[in-house]
């Protein structure tokens, strides 16, 4: 089982908080079986550079403080991989696309 994990939060969004949201994300990847692999703290998340980063990286995991932090949309990001959000506190399946054979 693939347990990389990536921790993405908008900057100006924490503020004086990034130190403790990010000991949060930690706690919450161990008691996931997961391992951060990086952080990415930037002002204003691209999606598709994020999607790039994921597909590249191979990431399991993408753990989040909320859906702001991936512009309101969690679904963009479970086409690659799981999500983990801090606030509501959920753990949302990568979506499995249908085939049809």
């Amino acid at each position: 089982m693939n347990d990389n994990a990536v921790f993405v939060a908008d900057r100006l969004q924490l503020t004086d908080m990034l130190g403790i949201v990010r000991a949060y994300a930690l706690d919450i990847a161990a008691a996931h079986r997961v391992r951060i692999v990086h952080m990415i703290i930037e002002p204003g998340i691209d999606l598709d550079s994020l999607i790039d980063y994921i597909d590249a990286n191979g990431i399991a995991v993408v753990i989040t403080p909320d859906f702001r932090h991936i512009q309101n949309n969690p679904a963009w990001v479970r086409t690659r991989c799981d999500l983990i959000t801090m606030d509501p506190p959920a753990h949302q399946r990568r979506q499995q696309r249908l085939t049809v054979t």
